[in-house]
């Protein structure tokens, strides 16, 4: 996403950075920030379920809650700039780990698995592919 055109601050933004300061003033390494990914519908698996059983194919961008990005793009956009004005903050961002051709997947294209639950939950499947990414968080932070 292209940064605003505007010179106005984000008024989002400018109340997160006073929270995150004083967050930064009690933590003593590291604050971690989940990016924003984009969001699935309420009860995309009955309409997925469905197109499974009667083997027809189900374009999965439409099972997202806004699949112009907007939204999205402008939460990732606040969350770049809360990282930028915070020294201990490291952004966590799981869209490199479920991205291919472009797109963002919430199901394996192979098995046709889900990622995530009704609930917006990381299913068990789903998990299994950010062990790593935790892993290596972990296996960085020295005491």
């Amino acid at each position: 996403m292209d940064t605003p055109k505007t010179t106005i601050p984000d008024p989002l933004v400018e109340r997160a950075i006073p929270v995150l300061k004083a967050l930064e003033e009690i933590v003593e390494h590291r604050i971690f920030i989940l990016n924003a990914i984009p969001r699935v519908l309420n009860k995309w698996q009955e309409a997925y379920h469905a197109s499974l059983y009667a083997r027809k194919p189900m374009d999965l961008e439409k099972l997202l809650y806004d699949n112009t990005t907007t939204h999205y793009e402008a939460a990732r956009w606040r969350i770049e700039q809360l990282a930028k004005n915070c020294q201990k903050c490291s952004v966590i961002d799981y869209t490199p780990l479920f991205t291919s051709n472009g797109t963002f997947n919430f199901v394996d294209d192979r098995t046709r698995v889900a990622y995530i639950d009704d609930a917006k939950h990381f299913t068990p499947y789903g998990l299994f592919y950010l062990y790593p990414l935790y892993k290596n968080i972990c296996d960085k932070i020295d005491w």
